[in-house]
């Protein structure tokens, strides 16, 4: 099964499931913050969003379900709890 949603107000093949972007992610860690995993996900229309950290969560990523361009989420600041 496609995964599709509903982009410019037509349905577009997302390029990228979840596990897929997720993997993009990882790979993007270990130049970003060695040693840190993927901890979270979470799926929205267009992206992903991952929690990540060492050994708890230090921050948030997204990945473009199009495009597969990843984005670190700095405007949040340091992660202190949920």
């Amino acid at each position: 099964m496609k995964h599709e949603t509903l982009r410019y107000g037509l349905r577009s093949p997302v390029r990228f499931p979840l596990e897929e972007a997720k993997k993009l992610a990882e790979t993007f860690l270990k130049g970003y913050l060695p040693g840190a995993q993927v901890m979270e996900a979470g799926a929205f229309p267009g992206y992903y969003t991952f929690d990540f950290g060492r050994k708890e969560v230090e921050g948030m990523l997204s990945v473009n379900a199009y495009t597969g361009e990843v984005w670190v989420h700095t405007w949040h600041g340091f992660f202190l709890g949920k």
